[in-house]
């Protein structure tokens, strides 16, 4: 079992909390100094704009006469102005962040001055009651004052909420086997991070599976940071490491499919977002040497069988579940609220619509009722027709015709003319919002999103999967310096990156997948410093399979709507100031 914490000396607590506080104070001076060059450079574009020929203004004055360049000036003055007030409002923040973190100092400094030697004690926690399932054993509730891991296995600067302990005393008592379920923004990573420690402090190596390149760096980068003396190796994007050669071993999944072996005795799999290799390529990583396993997911399921053909049998089923209710009422997550924006096609969308609505229910309809297959979940039956689709059998043309229509009406839906709309009028919205995602099904409708709201002054940056790693992190990085407004993402957000704090989603193609929507979700969930919070707009066309009244999102709505702060739905007619309102109004309710 996991050795629990000894009291340790308060005097190098203090210097540890005040080392970690002045780190926080010089990113913050890096950052305010890259605002105040970018406001320069803003200012020289304006003069540039007035002085360089052939420029936007001076193209204007030649074409429509000199008397127009005034109004074309203003225009460009007010947006660019308005660039540098918000870039001038968060210098202010910065130095009021600063001038706090000083004052934190300080009092740490007083207090390692006059500092006792003594056993230092945490502050007490509420005991609390345990989320578990039919299939699961009742773990003990865990009592106040409960010790942290201990300082031999390692953590440095890591602490566990009360149901990260709780999940890691539950994994354990299942004999180190089990899937730990939690939603999104809880901390799953540091539940595996600390069953690689208390391994590690036995001897016992780790193998992490992640489904991607940046997930890797993520978890490498935290390993590093919280377990400083294990000898970190890598699997995949260049590397080329095995558990021979270092303590922990991350491995991205498609690398570890043919290359990951574990060494002779126990050793450790840790398969973050586990649910993705319940499918028959990637099954393959959840080798049957692994002795410890422990798998990481905010939502145990696919729409397909893979979880009772793959990852049941592997990991023994979920050991622990953190479920929206818990994670609130810890609070270890942000509250939220919700609103349904729906929109109208426009003729020409609905009459494509219609055309492929009706190709779909013809050819499911053959491919049911004579062909026999099966409707148990839509993606096992989007996988039957597939595999159809691909062969030569009776059959494989009205698949082939299936899958076509419902890629076409699958993008209609995600460039619906309305939905860009709507999103043009919530400009105020996203600039009153810290930072702002937006969530599309294709890169096309991601453009669309950032040039509308470019021409209603809103700056946004597109992260899509043809950037490499060094121009992901670049736009990152400006979203997380407030040089971007928004960021916008055709499925890449929803797993795998890591997304600088924001607390406003709008997510523009409505999958009918509730994992999907639970990771979206998640991006905006994270803990805020002020307490707002986090806003989740969810837009959909009326009379479609997007539409809530429909039936769309039903488990995800039972999922979520009994623990928001609120929920309210707009249709095309409702104002776009009424809309702004609700989403602007982020102070939590009394009763949240």
């Amino acid at each position: 079992m996991l050795k629990l914490a000894a009291p340790f000396d308060a005097p190098k607590a203090v210097k540890d909390e005040i080392r970690k506080l002045q780190q926080r104070r010089e990113e913050q001076e890096r950052r305010n100094q890259r605002r105040l060059l970018k406001k320069q450079e803003w200012q020289a574009e304006q003069q540039r704009e007035i002085d360089t020929p052939g420029s936007e203004i001076v193209r204007h004055s030649e074409m429509i006469g000199p008397a127009a360049t005034p109004n074309m000036l203003a225009s460009k003055d007010s947006a660019i102005g308005e660039k540098i007030a918000r870039l001038e409002a968060r210098r202010a923040a910065t130095h009021a962040e600063l001038a706090a973190l000083d004052a934190e100092l300080a009092a740490l400094a007083g207090e390692l001055a006059g500092v006792k030697a003594g056993p230092f004690r945490a502050p007490t926690e509420q005991p609390c009651v345990v989320a578990t399932h039919p299939e699961t054993p009742t773990p003990t509730a865990v009592p106040p004052n409960t010790p942290r891991l201990s300082r031999p296995l390692h953590i440095q600067g890591i602490e566990l909420w009360t149901w990260q302990h709780e999940a890691l005393l539950a994994w354990q008592r299942r004999n180190y086997k089990g899937v730990v379920e939690a939603v999104t923004g809880a901390g799953k990573t540091r539940v595996g991070l600390a069953a690689a420690a208390s391994c590690l402090h036995q001897g016992v190596p780790t193998a992490v599976i992640v489904p991607t390149i940046d997930l890797q760096h993520q978890w490498v980068k935290e390993i590093q940071k919280h377990i400083s003396r294990a000898r970190v190796g890598r699997l995949g994007d260049g590397g080329s490491d095995s558990l021979w050669s270092c303590d922990i071993l991350v491995a991205v999944a498609a690398s570890a499919c043919n290359n990951l072996r574990p060494r002779g005795g126990p050793a450790l799999l840790v398969a973050d977002e586990c649910h993705r290799y319940g499918c028959d390529a990637w099954q393959r990583v959840l080798h049957p040497r692994f002795s410890h396993r422990i798998g990481l997911t905010a939502t145990f399921e696919r729409a397909d069988d893979g979880v009772q053909q793959y990852l049941a049998p592997y990991f023994g089923g979920k050991c622990y579940s953190l479920n929206y209710a818990r994670a609130l009422n810890d609070e270890v997550i942000a509250h939220f609220k919700i609103a349904f924006i729906g929109v109208s096609f426009t003729p020409q969308e609905q009459m494509e619509y219609d055309r492929c609505d009706a190709v779909l229910r013809r050819t499911r309809k053959v491919l049911t009722t004579k062909l026999g297959l099966k409707e148990e979940s839509f993606g096992a039956f989007i996988k039957q027709v597939s595999k159809l689709a691909k062969s030569e059998l009776p059959g494989h043309m009205p698949a082939r015709q299936f899958l076509k229509a419902w890629t076409i009406r699958r993008g209609v839906l995600a460039g619906a003319k309305g939905k860009m709309l709507r999103i043009s009028v919530l400009r105020g919205a996203i600039q009153a919002a810290n930072k702002s995602i937006v969530f599309t099904q294709t890169k096309d409708a991601a453009v669309s999103a950032v040039a509308i709201l470019r021409k209603v002054g809103v700056e946004g940056a597109m992260l899509h999967s043809g950037l490499d790693r060094r121009q992901r992190a670049q736009v990152l990085a400006e979203f997380e310096d407030g040089d971007a407004d928004i960021l916008a993402a055709p499925k890449l957000l929803d797993e795998g990156v890591d997304v600088p704090d924001a607390d406003l989603a709008l997510i523009v193609a409505s999958s009918q997948s509730r994992l999907q929507m639970v990771q979206r979700m998640g991006r905006v969930l994270r803990k805020k410093p002020d307490g707002r919070l986090a806003r989740i707009a969810i837009f959909y066309v009326k009379n479609t399979s997007e539409d809530p009244r429909r039936g769309a999102h039903e488990s995800f709505l039972d999922l979520i709507t009994p623990v928001a702060d609120s929920r309210r739905d707009f249709g095309p007619l409702d104002a776009e100031e009424a809309i702004s309102q609700y989403l602007n109004d982020w102070k939590p309710s009394p009763s949240g």
